[in-house]
C-alpha cells in the first residue's frame, strides 16, 4: 500500500484487488465423512497439510485408510484420495487461489523491474518495526545497485523515502524514536526550514516529547551527523543543552517572577552557543556498533566488507534463511527455503554474544549469537566443540560455522556447531571444490573423505555428490591445501573432478 506513495504513476496498477478463500473446512468435512474421524482428528489432518507436516501425513494414512474402507470405500479410492491430500501438503491450492497469487506475483515482479527504488523502499515500510527484515531488504538493494542512505535530521521522511535514485532511512526506523514525535519533528522542518545545529534541535522540539533517551538514540544512530560534529561530542553535550532549554521553559512558564528578575535569570543562565569538548571521535568499530544497536543493521559500514568474497564462497546459509514467520508460513511454502533438520551448513558473520553454561556432568558448552548482517543466528557449541573453540570465541570477532540444523516446532532453526574458523586465517583463494559421481566406486570415495579430513585445515572445501548428473548431496570441509592432497583426490577421484587451488 505504501507504493502508490513514492510514484505517482504506480497507483493504475493497484486499482484491482484481488482475494481468495482457501476452504479448509471441506478437509476436515472429506476425512469425517470418508474415514469417520472426529472433529479433532479431522483438524489435526487439516492443520498437518497447511504447515506442510509430512511426516504427519504419511504417518495418518493408515488410519484414513482403515477408516474408510470400515465405511465401505474401497482401499484403492482411499489412497487415490489421501494421495490428492499429500499434494496439498506439499504446495497447491485451488485455481482461485492460484490465480489470486499469479496476479500479485506479476504486479510485484513488474514494479521491481520498472521501478525498483521505489519498490524496495515500500517494501522496507512494510516492515518499519522488523529490523531483520529491514536488514534483508537492505541485502537486497546492493545486489541490485540501490544506495541506501542513513538517517539525517534534515532530509528523512518518517519513513524510508526515495531520494535522487538512492533510498534514505527513515527516522522512525531509530531505536526510541516513536513515529508520532518523528512526525511532528518532520513537520516542524517543513514549516521552519532545517534545523542549523543541536541547539536548533532542541530549542524548536522542546515541546514534542524529543525525551533525552530519543536524542542519545538520534545522535548514536547518525541522524545529526550533518551538523558536522563528532558523535562523541555531540554525547558530551546533548544531556547540558537540553537541561538548559528546560529551565529556559520553567522559568517563562512563572508568573510569580518579575520581568527584571525573569530577565537576569535568563541571561545568567540560559545557553545559545554550544561550546564543544576538543574530544576524538569515537573509533570506526564503535560507530558501527552503535548504528547497529540504533537501527538494527550496519549503514555506513559493514564489519564483514573485507569478507565479503570469502563469505560469497564459503556460508551456504543466512540469517534470513532461518527465521520463520508465522504469517509467512501460512502464505508460502516454508520448505522452499531448503533447509532441514540435521543439514549440514556453513554461516559466517560477527559473534555478538558468547553465554557459557555448565552441564549436568559439571562441563562447560556455550551458546553464541552469530550476526551476519542479515539477521542472528543462535549456535549451540557441546562440551567437547567448546573446550576446542574457547580461544577463537572473541565478542565482534568474525568466524565461519560449520555445523547442523536443529529444528524444533515452535522456535527458529538453530546450529550444532561442529567446527569454527576465524575469518582471519582464512588464505583469500578461490572455491575449493571436488565433485563425487556415482562412477566413482564406494571404497574410493570412502577413502577421498578420510584424506579431506585428514589435511583439516582453516580453508573451506565442498563436496557436492553427483548422480546420474544430478546434484544430489552437497558436504563443507575445511581443509589445509597441498600438493600431497591434490595427488591422492586427483588419483581417487580424478583430475577432472578437482576444481582447487593447491599452490602449496
Amino acid at each position: 500500500g505504501h507504493v502508490k506513495y513514492l510514484h505517482p504513476k504506480l497507483e493504475p496498477i493497484l486499482n484491482v484487488t484481488y482475494g481468495c478463500m482457501v476452504y479448509q473446512e471441506q478437509v476436515m468435512q472429506i476425512v469425517r465423512d470418508l474415514a469417520g474421524y472426529t472433529l479433532g482428528r479431522s483438524d489435526l489432518v487439516r492443520r498437518a497439510m497447511a504447515k506442510k507436516k509430512h511426516d504427519v501425513m504419511v504417518e495418518e494414512r493408515k488410519n484414513f485408510v482403515a477408516g474408510c474402507m470400515q465405511n465401505d470405500v474401497s482401499e484403492d479410492v482411499a489412497n487415490k484420495i489421501y494421495d490428492q491430500m499429500m499434494d496439498f501438503a506439499s504446495y497447491a491450492f485451488n485455481k482461485s487461489h492460484a490465480a489470486a497469487y499469479a496476479v500479485v506475483a506479476y504486479q510485484t515482479a513488474w514494479l521491481k523491474y520498472y521501478y525498483p527504488v521505489e519498490f524496495m523502499a515500500a517494501m522496507m515500510n512494510s516492515f518499519l518495526s522488523n529490523p531483520a527484515k529491514i536488514a534483508e531488504y537492505v541485502e537486497e538493494c546492493k545486489k541490485l545497485n540501490i544506495q541506501v542512505l542513513p538517517p539525517n535530521i534534515n532530509v528523512s521522511q518518517a519513513r524510508f523515502s526515495v531520494e535522487n535514485g538512492a533510498i534514505r532511512f527513515g527516522l522512525s526506523v531509530v531505536k526510541n524514536a516513536g513515529f508520532a514525535v518523528v512526525e511532528t519533528i518532520v513537520q516542524e522542518r517543513e514549516r521552519n526550514g532545517k534545523f542549523t545545529d543541536l541547539y536548533d534541535f532542541c530549542k524548536r522540539t522542546s515541546e514534542m516529547n524529543v525525551n533525552k533517551r530519543c536524542m542519545e538514540c538520534f545522535i548514536k544512530s547518525g541522524v545529526f551527523d550533518c551538523f558536522e560534529k563528532y558523535r562523541s561530542q555531540l554525547v558530551a553535550v546533548y544531556e547540558g543543552v537540553m537541561d538548559s532549554i528546560a529551565g529556559e521553559r520553567k522559568r517563562q512558564a512563572v508568573d510569580q517572577l518579575s520581568f527584571f528578575e525573569a530577565g537576569l535569570l535568563a541571561e545568567e543562565d540560559q545557553v545559545t552557543d554550544i561550546t564543544y569538548p576538543n574530544i576524538p571521535e569515537y573509533k570506526q568499530k564503535v560507530l558501527l556498533q552503535m548504528e547497529k544497536e540504533m537501527l538494527g543493521l550496519y549503514v555506513s559500514g559493514n564489519p564483514l566488507e573485507e569478507y565479503t568474497e570469502l563469505l560469497k564462497k564459503s556460508r551456504t546459509v543466512l540469517a534470513s534463511d532461518l527465521i520463520s514467520n508465522e504469517e509467512e508460513e501460512e502464505a508460502f511454502y516454508q520448505e522452499s527455503t531448503k533447509i532441514k533438520d540435521q543439514m549440514q551448513v556453513v554461516a559466517g558473520g560477527l559473534i555478538a554474544g558468547v553465554s557459557v553454561k555448565i552441564t549436568k556432568s559439571n562441563r562447560q558448552m556455550a551458546f553464541i549469537t552469530l550476526d551476519d548482517m542479515t539477521g542472528t543466528i543462535e549456535v549451540i557449541l557441546f562440551s567437547n566443540v567448546y573446550e576446542k573453540y574457547r580461544n577463537d570465541l572473541t565478542q565482534d570477532s568474525a568466524v565461519l560455522v560449520s555445523g547442523r540444523i536443529s529444528m524444533a516446532v515452535g522456535e527458529n532453526p538453530k546450529i550444532i556447531c561442529e567446527t569454527i574458523t576465524p575469518l582471519d586465517t582464512i588464505p583469500q583463494v578461490k572455491e575449493q571444490k571436488v565433485v563425487i559421481t556415482n562412477a566413482v566406486p564406494r571404497p574410493q570415495i570412502q577413502a577421498a573423505l578420510g584424506t579431506i579430513k585428514y589435511f583439516s585445515g582453516n580453508v573451506p572445501l565442498k563436496v557436492e555428490f553427483i548422480k546420474d548428473g544430478e546434484l544430489v548431496k552437497t558436504s563443507f570441509y575445511s581443509i589445509s591445501p597441498n600438493r600431497t592432497l591434490w595427488n591422492r583426490l586427483k588419483e581417487l577421484l580424478g583430475e577432472e573432478n578437482l576444481h582447487v587451488d593447491f599452490s602449496n
